[in-house]
């Protein structure tokens, strides 16, 4: 109990009389003892006044907090609960950066260690996992200099064994182009000895010439391959791994100028699959660069050499496989570039070839491929069966090889794709079920591979999506935290490698989810500065790549976001701008592609926007146009996909604009009409989810306006119908999720039904559907310290139901306490304690309250009766040492008593007269 509880001072007790409570047991928790022992009640209270100076055996910065939460002095203490809770939480956090810090430099320094005796590439990769616990140290502890050490000593090994490595190499290529000379030479001189003959002198010293030649030139050929399969293979993986992204282009750019400038006809057929497989690679990371252009004509000409090497000699199983490869390789550039129907053709190859094959892990990711396009299509239920097929494919592979990192790692991909279709079809749980079992995958790999910049991007994608879900079950705290943590994992990979086009574009999205977040909590200039971030991302990786569609389609979505943000702040110019320039973005796209459902979708949310500003500026023939055009996009998305809850939304929206527009138009029938349609929709979306609560707040919001519509024109009975719908649902939400706004919107809905009640004659069903109501605003008001409105939703709430109530009289005396109106507080009280069944509970803390209010609006005689029984009864009921601590605080220096202490009444009292 706080001291001030202890001692009696009710009127001091607030909510840090709560964080003293939690001290306590907090401290209890950390040392198995009470914060005081004792055997009197005298002794219990010095203690309570000397308070808890010190807790010992507890970590720092967890005691700092306890002793902070058991100040003996109130505004020592934490002002909340949720301020310990958030104290706890830092704590937490800090305290395990410490032990990954720990953990990370204890493990580092052993991988160094182990690094002393090993040698070439085994060597360099072991040097390169001690550089990254580094660098993931400083991320965490920037100035640790433990960190600093070890990675200064890594970087010198790892200079010094590729300088070792490079002189290996070098020493193998002059050992090949030896034995080649030396063979050269021994054929020009044998043959030179065979054919002295003078006839026939001149023709042969021609053709050793022509034979040097040709040896020379094999030579030059084989180094230059040599060197060229090198960059291609061991460099590549060497660069990828510390993410210069942009090195491994150019390299990639030399490698392909070299195998452009060879004769591909006069080699062999292992040797043109060679090429192949390194002109897919060059294609790989020119599409990881942003060059789509250079990326489809280097995949299109491997794929064209596969394919003749395949029509040679077409039981050849390796140039099979290289084939469907190369195959997936042109379908992701075609993806990136908006034509789904090339990719879609060129991954069902790719899944066939696989199929005949009966090649199973290379067969999901064609699957993968396939039913992404599905996807975007609208073909969803297509497209879950193949996911479907390619997680127990990689499932049943993952338990037959559970040490397979690129197995399991392949396991959590099916995870998210089968995640995202479950949470448009099975709901919020089903969702959530496969991406958390997703992340458990993708930390444990990230766990044994800490170095791998790749693992870290699964854990970010699949952290996006869960904070997704969080949002769509209201959580929003949960919400923005998962979207910071993607946040921060892409910040860091796109400082590894700027290059990289994936990292910027998810860093882009995970700046805008973000910033939608910080915009639905208040925080204006933290989501502006987000979204003007991603905005400006999602930007450069547009110019980078002007044929790249799916950036042009990043652009739109993050000006939605930013003039959503400019219209929330009334700048209206502002908005439009940008809502404009989205539009003409996604009528670009869809000219390209009037399949691809996004870019539809981009559509009528773009229409949907121009339209309520339109509609709201005064335009309303302008904004119905746009608003039907945009109702009649979503209408065709929906009809080829009537399970898809995010386009079902959309039209329920559209509709729900139209209807806003026909009342504003005063054509209250055609409101009606899309109101109605708009609740029809919002029923089949919770149908399909009914833990989505957003989908459940807009049902119930779409009710409340088909009500209030139906009431306008003169049905009171369907209106009372439809308010009394969404009451349970309200209650629901606001079960699920108890803020004020929620709650706000349950008294509405109350009401609503209570307004309609009595105008169907049902005065007392009426009166309890206002009274809740009117407690559910006095309790926000409360909660808020809104005094003078708590105290007037009381007064409501007994206009509502009678003078009977006690404890409403009370609360009303509280509020109006707060504002300091003493004469109406003490009026108030005094109605309270009329109630006889009431005044002995009331008297351990209410009357105390009363007598002070009437001291101070100078009404003594009422004062003091109220003073004399609270202490009679306080005599009757406590203990002779409580009483005496009671007593001995209300002689103190109490300011509200300062009045009735002058009197000779008062001091009689506390006499024993």
């Amino acid at each position: 109990m706080a001291p001030e509880a202890a001692l009696g001072n009710v009127q001091e007790i607030d909510a840090r009389a709560d964080v003293y409570s939690l001290g306590a047991i907090l401290h209890r928790i950390l040392t198995g003892d009470f914060p005081f022992e004792f055997k009197t009640f005298p002794e219990y209270v010095r203690k309570l006044l000397k308070g808890v100076t010190e807790i010992a055996g507890t970590p720092p910065g967890l005691g700092r907090i306890c002793l902070k939460a058991l100040a003996r002095d109130k505004a020592d203490r934490y002002e909340t609960v949720g301020a310990l809770a958030d104290a706890l939480r830092a704590w937490q956090r800090e305290s395990a950066i410490d032990r990954e810090v720990d953990a990370l430099s204890t493990e580092g320094e052993a991988t160094l260690a182990a690094a002393e005796g090993l040698e070439g590439d085994a060597l360099v990769r072991q040097l390169d996992r001690a550089m990254a616990m580094s660098v993931r140290i400083l991320e965490l502890r920037p100035d640790n200099e433990r960190a600093e050490a070890l990675g200064n000593r890594a970087r010198e090994m790892r200079a010094g064994a590729m300088a070792q490595r490079e002189r290996a190499a070098r020493s193998r290529l002059l050992r090949r182009v030896g034995v080649v000379g030396l063979v050269a030479a021994t054929a020009a001189t044998l043959l030179v000895a065979f054919l002295l003959d003078d006839k026939r002198r001149d023709a042969e010293s021609a053709r050793v010439r022509e034979e040097a030649q040709r040896v020379r030139a094999e030579k030059q050929r084989a180094a230059a391959e040599s060197l060229a399969d090198f960059m291609i293979h061991d460099l590549h993986d060497g660069l990828v791994s510390v993410g210069r992204l942009d090195l491994l282009a150019q390299v990639s750019r030399k490698s392909l100028e070299y195998y452009r400038g060879l004769p591909i006809e006069d080699v062999s057929d292992e040797v043109r699959a060679s090429r192949a497989l390194a002109l897919g690679r060059i294609g790989e990371v020119l599409v990881a660069s942003g060059d789509l252009d250079e990326a489809l004509a280097t995949c299109v000409e491997s794929q064209t050499v596969y394919e003749t090497l395949v029509a040679a000699a077409p039981t050849n199983r390796e140039w099979q496989q290289g084939l469907a490869t190369a195959l997936n390789r042109t379908g992701d550039v075609h993806q990136e570039t908006g034509d789904l129907d090339a990719a879609l053709a060129v991954f069902r190859r790719s899944a066939e070839i696989r199929r005949r094959l009966d090649d199973e892990q290379d067969l999901t990711r064609s699957l993968d491929r396939v039913a992404t396009i599905l996807v975007r299509r609208g073909e969803r239920d297509t497209a879950r069966a193949l996911y479907l097929e390619s997680l127990r494919i990689r499932r049943r592979l993952a338990t037959q090889s559970p040490e397979d990192l690129d197995t399991r790692a392949a396991l959590a991909k099916s995870l998210e794709h089968v995640g995202d279709i479950a949470l448009q079809t099975d709901g919020l749980s089903a969702g959530v079920e496969h991406y958390e079992e997703c992340l458990a995958i993708r930390q444990q790999l990230r766990t044994e591979q800490p170095d791998d910049p790749e693992r870290q991007a699964e854990v970010a994608s699949v952290v996006f999506r869960i904070a997704h879900c969080r949002g769509l079950a209201g959580d929003a705290a949960a919400a923005l935290e998962g979207y910071r943590q993607s946040l921060v994992i892409y910040r860091r990979l796109v400082d590894l490698d700027p290059s990289k086009s994936f990292w910027q574009r998810n860093l882009s999205l995970s700046l805008g989810r973000v910033a939608g977040r910080l915009k639905d909590a208040g925080d204006t200039d933290g989501a502006r500065a987000h979204f003007v971030e991603a905005l400006d991302v999602k930007r450069r990786l547009a110019r980078r790549d002007p044929s790249n569609t799916r950036a042009q389609h990043d652009v739109g979505t993050a000006l939605i976001g930013l003039a959503d943000l400019a219209k929330s702040a009334n700048q209206i110019p502002e908005a439009l701008v940008s809502y404009n320039e989205a539009l003409a973005i996604a009528r670009q796209l869809v000219a390209l592609d009037d399949v691809n459902t996004e870019w539809q979708s981009d559509l009528t949310t773009a229409l949907s926007r121009i339209g309520q500003i339109r509609h709201h500026t005064g335009r309303h023939e302008a904004a119905r146009k746009d608003l039907e055009e945009g109702l009649s996009v979503a209408l065709a998305l929906t009809q080829r996909d009537a399970a898809n809850v995010e386009w079902q939304s959309e039209v329920a929206l559209a509709h729900d604009r139209l209807g806003a527009l026909a009342q504003d138009m005063k054509d209250q029938p055609r409101a009606l009409v899309h109101f109605t349609q708009s609740v029809d929709v919002r029923r089949r979306i919770v149908g399909l989810d009914a833990q989505n609560l957003a989908a459940a707040a807009s049902l119930a919001w779409a009710l409340g306006k088909l009500g209030s519509t139906a009431r306008t024109l003169g049905d009171g009975e369907a209106a009372l119908a439809y308010f009394t719908e969404s009451l349970p649902i309200h209650r629901d939400i606001a079960t699920r999720d108890a803020t004020p706004s929620r709650r706000r919107e349950l008294a509405l809905s109350l009401y609503n039904i209570g307004t309609g009640r009595e105008s169907a004659g049902r005065q007392d069903d009426a009166l309890l559907a206002l009274r809740e109501a009117e407690w559910i605003h006095a309790h926000i008001a409360a909660y808020a310290n809104e005094h003078r409105y708590w105290a007037e939703a009381y007064q409501r709430v007994l206009a509502a139901v009678g003078p009977s109530e006690a404890y409403d009289h009370l609360t009303i005396g509280y509020g109006l306490y707060a504002e300091k109106d003493f004469a109406a507080a003490a009026a108030e009280f005094a109605r309270g304690l009329k109630n006889e069944s009431l005044r002995a509970d009331l008297a351990r803390g209410h009357l105390y309250n009363g007598v002070c209010a009437a001291a101070l609006a100078g009404e003594h005689d009422k004062a003091l009766e109220w003073l004399t029984e609270d202490l009679r009864r306080r005599r009757e009921e406590m203990p002779p040492a409580l009483f005496a601590a009671h007593l001995t605080h209300a002689m103190s220096n109490d300011p509200d008593l300062a009045s009735l202490r002058e009197l000779d009444s008062f001091q009689r009292l506390f006499a024993g007269d």
